[in-house]
C-alpha cells in the first residue's frame, strides 16, 4: 500500500459569520482565532486502486457544497466520487457553510467555500505526490468522553440535559499508518461526541483540535493525526455535564480549560491503545456508496404553516422556515416527501473499515454499525459527504426532543418517519455485497 498525508489551513478571515449557535451566528461575525482550522487529507493506493480521505475542521458542508469539492477533487486527481470520503469534525466554533440554519444565515459564503476547495485540492495533491510504501496497524478501544444529552423530564418530554443512563457510542477506532521504516506517517481516530463545548465568537476546532495536537506531539508528527467525527449527534463532552439548576442536571458553560480537558482525555485514550500495541493489519482497498431514501411524515396543511408564521411567539428562524414552505406551495411546488442520504463504505485493511452517513448520526445507529462489523476497527461516522439532517432512531422519533424535531432547521417540511434502523441495516447489507466487510 502507498500512503501520503498533507494538511492545509482553513481558518477564515475575522468577521466571517459562524455556524453552530443560531442566535450567536446572526449577531456578528467571529472576533478572533483561538486555534486554527485545517483540512487534513490521507491518500491511499493499493494494487492500483486509489482512495482519498478528507477531514475538515468545519461544522459541515451541504450535499451540494460537498459535491462541488468532491467534483473538483475528482477532476484534478481522476477519482470517482465513491473513492472520496469527506468527514466534518462538526466544530460549533467555525464558519457558516451548509444547509443548516439556511433561513437564518442567508446567502452562503461563496468566497470562503472557494477557500475551502482550494485548500483541500492543495492538500490532496500534496498527499498523493508524497505517497510512499506504508503498512497499517488497527485496533478498537473505548472512550469516556461522550455523555448523552437527552434526559426525560418526567412529563413525557425530553430535555436537552446530561443523561448518564442514556445511550452513547463509546467506540474508539484507531488506525496507525507507518512508512517502510516503521515511522508514523498518519493516525486515524474517531470519537462520537459533539464539539459544541465552547461558545462565543472565537474560531476553534474545539476538543478535536486539542486531541490532534497532543497526538502529533506524542508521535513526533508534524501534523499527521486525523480526527473523524462519529455517531455523536445526541451527545456532548462529559467535562461540562456536571452543572445543576433548579430543574436538575444541566450543561455547565464551558471554559477553554474544559476544551483542553476534553481533548486531552481523548488523546490519552488513543495513546493508551498505541502503547498497548496495535496488531498489524493486511492492507486492502475497496470503496462503495449507497443512496438511501429516508421517508418523511406527511407535511402539515398550508394553514398550519401559516399559523406558525403568524404566531407572535414564533422565533425569527422558525418563522422564516414556515414562510419558505408557504412560498413553495404558493409557487405550485410539492414539498419533499423523503430525504436522500448517502451511505459510504471504505475498507482500508482486512480488519478496518469506515462507514459514513450523510447526516447527524445518533449513537444507537452508530452502535448498530459497529455491531454489524464486529471484527477489528470499525469507524462508524456521521457528518460524512454532507449533512442532510439529524438521523435519529425510531425510539428518538417517538420520544421527541431536539434530534427528532430539528428537521426544520435543515429546511425540511416535516419530521422523519419511523423505521430508520431498517434503512441503515439495508444499506450496510448493500455495502457488504459490494465488498465492504
Amino acid at each position: 500500500m502507498l500512503a501520503g498525508f498533507a494538511r492545509a489551513n482553513l481558518t477564515p478571515p475575522l468577521g466571517t459569520t459562524m455556524a453552530g449557535w443560531l442566535h450567536r451566528d446572526v449577531a456578528k461575525g467571529c472576533e478572533n482565532v483561538h486555534d486554527d482550522l485545517f483540512a487534513r487529507v490521507l491518500y491511499l493506493e493499493h494494487e492500483g486502486e486509489p482512495a482519498l480521505l478528507v477531514a475538515l475542521d468545519l461544522l459541515f458542508l451541504s450535499r451540494a457544497e460537498t459535491d462541488q469539492v468532491k467534483g473538483a477533487l475528482g477532476r484534478c486527481l481522476d477519482l470517482a466520487p465513491r473513492r472520496i470520503l469527506v468527514n466534518f469534525s462538526h466544530t460549533h466554533s467555525g464558519p457558516a457553510l451548509g444547509r443548516w440554519g439556511l433561513t437564518a444565515l442567508g446567502t452562503p459564503n461563496l468566497e470562503y467555500l472557494d477557500q475551502v476547495q482550494s485548500a483541500v485540492l492543495a492538500a490532496a495533491s500534496e498527499a498523493r505526490r508524497t505517497a510512499r510504501p506504508a503498512s497499517l496497524r488497527t485496533g478498537m478501544g473505548r472512550t469516556g468522553l461522550p455523555l448523552n444529552r437527552r434526559l426525560p423530564d418526567g412529563r413525557g418530554g425530553i430535555g436537552f440535559r446530561p443523561n448518564p443512563q442514556g445511550v452513547v457510542c463509546d467506540a474508539l477506532p484507531v488506525c496507525l499508518v507507518e512508512d517502510s521504516g516503521a515511522a508514523p506517517l498518519a493516525l486515524l481516530f474517531s470519537v462520537a461526541c459533539h464539539p459544541s463545548t465552547i461558545q462565543g465568537w472565537s474560531i476553534s476546532a474545539d476538543f478535536p483540535g486539542v486531541a490532534v495536537q497532543a497526538l502529533d506531539a506524542y508521535l513526533g508528527l508534524e501534523a499527521g493525526s486525523i480526527f473523524l467525527q462519529g455517531a455523536g449527534a445526541d451527545t456532548k463532552a462529559c467535562v461540562i455535564g456536571d452543572g445543576r439548576d433548579e430543574d436538575g442536571p444541566t450543561w455547565r458553560r464551558a471554559t477553554w480549560e474544559d476544551v483542553e480537558a476534553a481533548g486531552t482525555m481523548v488523546a490519552q485514550e488513543v495513546m493508551s491503545l498505541l502503547e498497548g500495541g496495535l496488531p498489524s493489519d493486511e492492507p486492502c482497498l475497496r470503496c462503495a456508496s449507497v443512496e438511501t431514501i429516508w421517508p418523511l411524515l406527511p407535511p402539515p396543511s398550508r394553514e398550519c404553516y401559516a399559523a406558525i408564521a403568524a404566531a407572535p411567539d414564533t422565533d425569527q428562524f422558525r418563522r422564516a422556515w414556515a414562510q419558505r414552505q408557504l412560498q413553495a406551495l404558493d409557487r405550485g411546488r410539492s414539498l419533499p416527501t423523503a430525504v436522500p442520504v448517502t451511505v459510504c463504505g471504505m475498507q482500508i485493511a482486512k480488519r478496518c473499515r469506515l462507514i459514513g452517513l450523510e447526516g447527524e448520526l445518533v449513537a444507537s445507529l452508530g452502535n448498530l454499525i459497529v455491531e454489524r462489523f464486529p471484527q477489528g476497527a470499525t469507524f462508524a461516522l456521521g457528518f460524512t459527504n454532507g449533512t442532510q439532517l439529524y438521523l435519529p432512531d425510531s425510539t428518538i422519533l417517538a420520544e421527541g426532543g431536539y434530534e427528532a424535531e430539528s428537521y426544520w432547521e435543515y429546511d425540511w417540511p416535516s419530521p422523519l418517519a419511523p423505521g430508520t434502523e431498517r434503512i441503515v441495516e439495508q444499506a450496510l447489507a448493500d455495502l457488504q455485497r459490494a465488498g465492504i466487510g
